[in-house]
């Protein structure tokens, strides 16, 4: 028998004997990530090249979207039967091992509807704090800027932390954004998956969102008094 333990970022495969004992081990940096669409057979048969043990049974992202093919999550509780009738053979005498799930529509609902709106709101709710600096004439340039990088740097922090639970859980780390290589970088310093999410986001989204909190506080700063003012609610007056 041949496991595989494809990863994102590597590829170990281990040739066992009758009793399940490593007989010999090799491994690669061809990740899933590293490896272009169609090309997971040829990757594969080089790294085990003259190993003639069947099955192959592959475990990890290979079974991902962005792997060989997507093995669909097994449900918990499930035992041996459940998962081995959930293989996916991928070609004759190779198969993918499906995951594990235990998520729950309760966390489905709150990875779905709670945490991605905390993003823009704690953004609004900063901006809103800044409106008098943004809308200032003349540009007070010090406050102007101090107040984008701040607000800025905020808004990335609470992104990167509320949105790896649902890059992990929902995503299997693997988006297909760019950030994705950066997650496999701090996976190939040995950190886990969670935690290279975290670190991944922590790396990029205070840029992303300093830019983008410049770019509302122009838009905001360009936007006419007079159509800002059609924007506030009416007071009706007593009857």
């Amino acid at each position: 028998m041949i496991a595989v333990d494809w990863g994102t970022s590597s590829l170990r495969c281990y040739r066992l004997d009758a009793r399940g004992e490593i007989v010999e081990s090799r491994s690669s940096g061809d990740g899933i990530l590293n490896v272009a669409a169609g090309q997971f057979p040829r990757v594969l048969e080089k790294q085990i090249a003259g190993w003639k043990e069947t099955p192959i049974v592959m475990s990890g992202m290979v079974g991902s979207r962005q792997g060989w093919k997507e093995a669909p999550y097994v449900k918990c509780p499930a035992g041996f039967d459940e998962i081995a009738a959930k293989l996916l053979e991928v070609r004759p005498g190779a198969w993918i091992v499906p995951g594990l799930s235990a998520a729950t529509w309760t966390g489905f609902v709150l990875a779905a509807t709670v945490i991605p709106p905390a993003i823009p709101v704690v953004s609004g709710l900063l901006t809103g704090l800044a409106t008098a600096t943004f809308r200032a004439r003349p540009l007070p340039v010090v406050p102007f800027v101090s107040k984008v990088v701040i607000y800025g740097l905020i808004t990335g922090v609470v992104s990167a932390v509320v949105s790896a639970p649902v890059v992990v859980y929902l995503f299997g780390g693997v988006t297909g954004s760019g950030s994705t290589f950066v997650v496999a970088f701090f996976l190939k310093t040995g950190q886990q998956l969670l935690d290279s999410v975290v670190l991944s986001g922590l790396a990029t989204d205070p840029i992303d969102k300093v830019l983008e909190v410049l770019l509302a506080a122009l838009l905001y700063r360009a936007t006419p008094r007079e159509f800002i003012a059609t924007l506030a609610p009416t007071q009706s007056s007593a009857a």
